[in-house]
């Protein structure tokens, strides 16, 4: 019996339910923060179309959050959340688009909970990945609905998302490109691409994405300054790169979609009495896009010697393998494996809540330390006098700056890894490291404080506050300060 559209919607809100209880976990899971949530928390200090090698788009969100809900963990958790529920909602429309019904579209959105970087690093600690990988979802389902209904306000509508995409995060151009490629080898996809209406896609494209790349001929060495990871073992040789390249490529996919194969794997062997069904070829589109990036990204290996692949730099190419496999994997949905995933799934989702909230006391009694353990907050508190005495805080890196921000929200913070406030001179300042004295800490954070103290800076205190791990007493962290004032000129 087909599934009615009021119990998709009830499942729907089930998962809406689901990213509800994950930012009520990040809340009360601890008062610290993720590296990336730190991150934010310094580039959030200053608008800008551009943020050092990463678009602006997710800063840009978050400032708009914390100018509504106040600089604090629940505006970090609330726009991951939603984002997260959006690629969901995103991937069940588009599995429909794709002609697939209602349960099928329901399995495929499901199915996501099998991919490590969806239900679990996504929540632990990604920003623009997140982001780019719902702006991904969004745009295939756009371009799914222009096969079906188009109009020229959808194909503005899909040039205005792609703009978004590249601001989101700049690997959204391998998705890009093998979509267009991939419509390319389809007759009825090329008619789309034909239709003049895509001029209106490149023009919501150009009027999203021209300031930005504005900026990016401004700032060209700034936008390429994290370039050399992806050639950590260039210089190795050729053959030896390309080799490293693939097979760094080839673990990277597998880590992302293992098992989600095995899942399906095993659906597909309890009904290998049965022939897949054959598949119209313009449903096949989703599909040839993932086999096209794969290659596009083994070219990359071939041509430029990259040799870095991580299972995050996949995400907004792999995420929708569960709504690409959707047409083959109907039949067995329908025939008890949507049931299947109806039992296993929730499992998933109560483990993945469970470590996610007892994370820090876990790490504590396998005798590991997570950023949840570590007593910022407490520390941070400790140098509440200082606070209102000082026109810049500088701190030592990125978790430690964003960390003292949260704790408040009031101060300017400048770290090594951001180019904010490097042009100023502040009349006081003050330094904060994580050091056992209060020596100046080592380069690069010595040469920034040096840059902002100038040669006026007078030392006027200073002294070293620690604070014991959270579920980890017997171990502590130490921070050294140190105040300068007259600086300024």
């Amino acid at each position: 019996m087909p599934m009615q559209r009021e119990e998709a919607r009830r499942i729907l809100l089930l998962l809406g339910c689901y990213y509800l209880m994950q930012l009520a976990v990040r809340l009360w899971v601890s008062p610290g923060l993720e590296l990336d949530e730190a991150e934010q928390l310094i580039l959030t200090q200053q608008m800008s179309l551009g943020y050092g090698s990463q678009p602006p788009l997710y800063t840009w969100l978050l400032s708009g959050l914390f100018a509504l809900f106040g600089v604090s963990i629940f505006s970090l958790a609330l726009l991951k959340n939603l984002l997260l529920c959006g690629t969901c909602l995103a991937t069940y429309r588009g599995t429909r688009e794709l002609g697939c019904r209602r349960e099928t579209a329901l399995a495929a959105t499901f199915s996501l909970l099998l991919l490590p970087q969806i239900v679990w690093e996504s929540q632990r600690d990604l920003t623009h990945s997140v982001l780019v990988t719902t702006v991904t979802a969004l745009s295939l389902f756009l371009w799914l609905r222009l096969g079906r209904r188009p109009t020229a306000g959808g194909y503005l509508l899909l040039g205005l998302c792609w703009g978004v995409g590249f601001l989101s995060k700049y690997n959204y151009g391998i998705f890009l490109v093998s979509l267009l490629l991939a419509a390319v080898t389809l007759p009825d996809w090329r008619r789309r691409l034909a239709d003049r209406r895509i001029l209106l896609s490149l023009a919501g494209l150009a009027a999203v994405l021209t300031p930005h790349l504005f900026w990016i001929s401004a700032n060209l060495s700034t936008t390429l300054s994290q370039s050399g990871k992806f050639k950590q073992a260039a210089k190795a040789g050729y053959l030896r790169a390309v080799a490293t390249g693939t097979g760094n490529l080839v673990m990277a996919s597998l880590a992302f979609c293992l098992p989600l194969l095995l899942i399906y794997g095993l659906l597909l062997y309890w009904g290998r009495a049965e022939r897949l069904p054959s598949v119209e070829p313009s449903r096949t589109l989703p599909l040839r896009t993932i086999g096209i990036a794969l290659v596009f990204c083994f070219c990359l290996a071939l041509l430029f010697r990259v040799t870095v692949f991580k299972d995050r730099w996949m995400q907004p190419i792999l995420f929708f393998l569960p709504l690409a496999l959707a047409p083959w994997m109907e039949q067995r949905f329908l025939q008890g494996g949507w049931m299947l995933l109806r039992r296993l799934l929730p499992v998933v989702a109560a483990v993945v809540l469970a470590v996610m909230a007892f994370r820090p006391w876990l790490a504590a009694r396998t005798g590991g330390v997570t950023r949840f353990n570590l007593p910022y907050a407490t520390l941070a508190a400790g140098l509440q006098l200082q606070w209102a005495q000082v026109d810049l805080v500088v701190a030592q890196n990125r978790l430690l700056g964003g960390n003292l921000r949260l704790a408040f929200p009031a101060l300017r913070v400048a770290v090594p890894e951001a180019p904010l406030f490097r042009q100023e001179h502040p009349r006081t300042l003050l330094a904060v490291w994580e050091s056992g004295s209060p020596d100046d800490p080592a380069i690069p954070y010595g040469q920034l404080l040096q840059q902002l103290t100038g040669t006026g800076g007078m030392v006027t205190a200073q002294g070293v506050l620690q604070a014991p791990l959270r579920f980890l007493p017997q171990r502590t962290l130490q921070l050294s300060w140190r105040a300068y004032a007259g600086t300024g000129r």
